[in-house]
């Protein structure tokens, strides 16, 4: 047991470090670096675990091309967001969100214009196509005949 305080320039320690206290490092550039060939922890066994800056940014980033963050049941790579069986779900890029699959939700307000590639289906017992603007509404095909049916 050492009481007080120790000074040293490199301090190695081979084995298991307890700390009761705050651990503090000062320096202008400090870093925890993890070198061994499996994973790094870093759990609370009473409370929250808070990665924090008072001056900054926080960067949690890999420089494995498979690295990831799992956060719950949520994994980051890169730009895409998903899961753990299906890590692309929702993929961020200059001026876009790529969503991969389908996406369900109860009502859908589009703002603006909107491009539908596919088939749209109403599906329900009783649908309605409303338009509620002051200007017309045009129903057009670019490349064939457009077909209304009771």
């Amino acid at each position: 047991d050492i009481a007080g305080v120790t000074k040293t320039l490199t301090l190695d320690v081979n084995g298991a470090a307890d700390v009761s206290g705050t651990l503090t490092l000062s320096g202008d550039t400090q870093a925890v670096t993890h070198t061994g060939t499996t994973s790094l922890t870093i759990s609370s066994n009473l409370g929250n675990v808070a990665i924090s800056s008072t001056s900054g940014n926080v960067a949690i980033s890999g420089t494995a091309t498979s690295g990831y963050v799992d956060v719950e049941g949520v994994r980051f790579t890169n730009a895409a967001i998903g899961i753990s069986v299906d890590n692309d779900l929702i993929t961020l890029t200059s001026a876009s969100v790529d969503i991969a699959g389908v996406t369900k939700t109860l009502t859908l307000d589009v703002n603006g214009a909107a491009d539908i590639s596919g088939t749209l289906t109403l599906s329900g017992n009783t649908q309605a196509v409303t338009h509620s603007g002051t200007g017309g509404l045009a129903i057009k095909s670019t490349a064939g005949y457009v077909d209304v049916e009771d």
